[in-house]
This record gives C-alpha cells, structure tokens and sequence, in this order.
C-alpha cells in the first residue's frame, strides 16, 4: 500500500482528486450495501446476516489492478487514465479497510455497535488515520532533507515511516493504518522524495517494488493453503457444491455492479476531464480486478475463531475464488480490450508535440555542429 502511493504522480493525482475520492468511498459503499443484499435475499447462505454481507462486500470493494496499469504503461495509454485506476486502488484500499473493520466487528460480537457507533468509528477511523499519516509523512521528509547520498540510511527512513507508522496508528492509536500508510506514502511522493539523493531514487524505488511483490507472493501463497484446507475440512459440511457455484455468481454480480456503478456515475468521473469518454469508463469499470487487499481481509476474517465457520469457510473460498477469476479473465484479456477500445493510439497532440520538440533538437544538433 505504501509502495503505490510513494510511487504516484502526484501533480496528475491531485487533478483528479474528486473522480478518485468518489470511487473510493461512494461507490465502496454502494457495492458493500448491494453484495450484502444480493447475499441476504439471493444467495442466503445460513448463518449470514446483513452484517455479515456489508463485511463481505467491504472485503471484496478493495480493488487491485496492477495487471491493468502495468499494461497501460507498456503500451503508452494516457498517463490520466492510470493514475485514476491506480488511485481508486490506493485509496480505496483504506476506506475498504475501515468499512470492512466496522462491520465485522458485529459479525464478530453481534449487537455490540449501533449503526451511529458505526459511522461515528469509520469517521474517527478515517480521519485519525490521516492525521498519523500526515505526522510521519512530515517527518519522514524532514529527516529525508538532513541526509544525502546515503543509501541505507535513506531507505531505511520510508520503511520506518511505512512500518511503524502502520503499526503506530493502527494498535496503540487505534486508527486505521492502512489510511496511515496512504497518506505518509503521498506526503512522502509530494514533498520527500526532490530531498531523495539522485543515485538513490532508481534503488529505492525498486526495493520497494521488491518489498511488495515479496509481501503479495506471501499473502497469496498463505491464501492457496488456507482455501485448500478450509475446502478440505468443510467439504460436504459447512461447504455444500453449490457453494462453489457461487463463486461465479458472485463474480458475474461484481462486474456488472461495477459496471453499472461506473456508467452511473459518469457525471462524476467526466467533471472537468475532459479526456473522459465511454472507451475510459469501459476500461475503469474492466480494471475492477480483486487482489491482495481482499485475500488478507478474507484471511483476517478465516483465521478469527469467534466466527462461526458457515462464515469464515465461504469468505475465504469466495473470495480466493472471485481474486483467481479476476486476475485470470479481466488480467488477462485486458490487453485485448484496451486494443478494441483503441486506448493504445498515439494523442494526436501529444504525437504533434513529440515530433516538434524531435525536429527542435536535430536543428540545435546541426546548428552545433555548423558551429564546429
């Protein structure tokens, strides 16, 4: 989580603040509100309750397309697009997290919050979260401004304000660390990183890269052996073969909320971007793939032993489900469908602009060499 947001471009991010901040928290809720009627009057697994099904569709709003933006990059989409999937992922990340912590806390001691001790916690959640961000993101650039060409030290430094600023809001503050971890990584990406040593920028920004994909390798490793025994144990038990079928019903149900979601909110999105057309709400509403975020949710929740295991067998197996499905059919075709779209073309500006500043830099070139 951190590492996305350290890496954001900040001056686009910033342009799309709204669009961004509505996906992240509007639409979370409305999808957490509609999963949980959809399992409450469709699905209607025993032993779920409303509070069960806003933990499960919290859990499953956590979005995670790095499939999505990596390919954009590669094949040069328009820098806008990304960072708007990129920063829906980052900050919905946190507010996921928060809405996913309120509910299951009644799913985990039923009746013991009231729908105003909910909202009055995913405030001071949010907000607490972002006060500690702030605090070590200001820090962590003041200490970055006292040192130069330091390597170890310089890296040391964003991964003592990433960890133990997560550790610090979350636990003894008891804030959320997620939003902690976005905010200090943002701060840090605006303000930190022009006292960043030249030498040091490329390293450190791939030993994070390192350090997250070390950390998604984990999680989903730990979540293939966790689904395989929660499959095993509960078989023709807690798991009946229908609930296997419900993978996909849940998979079919969340692209076309999202879908529905996105093209409902085109006023939203479309407010003072231009570059927004059907072709990007198409792609956006595509990119909605499930990652590491939903599977550690899911195994917070399989791991808990206050649940009953009607709960945490199908959180865990659906979830495992809906991330293998989205990664393996919207991951995949996503390079297809950016094709189709024709989001890979040139913008005929910016191919204008390229060739000038080309045609600038050879008459420079000759003039110099006239001059030799």
């Amino acid at each position: 989580i951190f590492e996305a947001s350290f890496n954001a471009q900040w001056f686009t991010f910033r342009k799309l603040i709204i669009p961004i901040l509505y996906a992240a928290f509007a639409m979370v809720i409305f999808q957490a509100g509609l999963v949980a009627v959809f399992q409450v009057y469709v699905i209607q697994s025993p032993g779920w309750n409303w509070w069960a099904g806003l933990m499960f569709g919290a859990l499953l709003s956590a979005t995670d397309p790095i499939a999505v933006t990596a390919t954009l990059k590669a094949v040069g989409a328009p820098e806008t697009l990304s960072t708007l999937i990129e920063g829906e992922s980052q900050i919905n990340d946190g507010s996921a997290f928060v809405f996913w912590e309120a509910f299951f806390a009644n799913v985990e001691a039923p009746g013991s919050s009231s729908i105003g001790d909910i909202v009055v916690n995913v405030i001071r959640l949010s907000l607490g979260g972002v006060a500690m961000g702030l605090a070590f993101g200001i820090v962590g650039t003041i200490l970055l401004a006292f040192v130069y060409e330091m390597l170890e030290v310089e890296v040391s430094i964003t991964i003592i304000v990433a960890f133990l600023g997560f550790w610090t809001a979350q636990y003894p503050s008891k804030f959320s660390g997620v939003i902690a971890n976005v905010t200090s990584g943002l701060v840090i990406s605006q303000l930190g990183k022009p006292f960043v040593s030249p030498t040091v920028r490329g390293p450190l920004e791939d030993i994070w890269r390192l350090l997250s994909w070390i950390a998604n390798t984990i999680v989903f490793f730990y979540a293939g052996v966790l689904i395989v025994s929660f499959i095993w144990s509960c078989a023709g038990g807690t798991l009946q073969w229908y609930d296997y079928l419900h993978i996909l019903s849940y998979y079919g149900y969340l692209q076309v909320l999202r879908f529905a979601l996105v093209y409902l909110s085109y006023p939203v999105f479309a407010y003072k971007q231009r570059w927004w057309s059907w072709q990007n709400a198409f792609l956006v509403s595509f990119a909605g793939l499930r990652g590491s975020v939903a599977l550690i949710l899911a195994l917070e929740v399989g791991d808990n032993p206050h649940v009953s295991s009607e709960i945490t067998a199908r959180v865990v197996v659906w979830t495992g489900g809906v991330v293998a499905l989205s990664l393996l059919i919207n991951g995949g075709l996503i390079q297809q469908v950016i094709t189709v779209l024709k989001l890979d073309e040139p913008n005929p500006v910016q191919e204008d602009m390229l060739w000038r500043a080309k045609g600038a830099m050879l008459q420079s070139t000759y003039r110099v060499f006239d001059r030799i």
